[in-house]
């Protein structure tokens, strides 16, 4: 499992923009094998930032699913509301994958 974490630097004067075209990426993130578990951002002393979290099977898939966005409706609407709006400065893209859980550590001598 590959988790996306993205940070986007958006306009604090244009948030409502910026919800709106956050809100058409979840379900299309769904449906292309992800799961997305929302976005979100500080309630108090905004700092300008906004996360989107959303685990998806293999860092492999990546490269098909940004084909598919890149011929989705609802996809092609949201980068279209961003760039139109200027409600995103921003953004930085992450992947990381979860270590699994357990109670043994190799043999180190410590």
């Amino acid at each position: 499992m590959i988790t996306a974490l993205i940070t986007y630097v958006i306009d604090a004067a244009n948030v409502d923009a910026h919800e709106a075209r956050a809100t058409v990426w979840i379900n299309p993130v769904n449906r292309m094998g992800g799961t997305h578990d929302g976005y979100s951002r500080p309630s108090e002393e905004a700092d300008g930032k906004t996360r989107a979290i959303f685990p998806f099977p293999s860092l492999a898939a990546g490269p098909a699913r940004r084909i598919e966005m890149a011929q989705h409706n609802a996809c092609q609407r949201a980068f279209r509301h961003g760039r139109d709006t200027g409600c995103i400065f921003g953004f930085g893209r992450i992947f990381t994958r979860s270590v699994p859980d357990g109670d043994a550590l190799p043999e180190t001598g410590l």
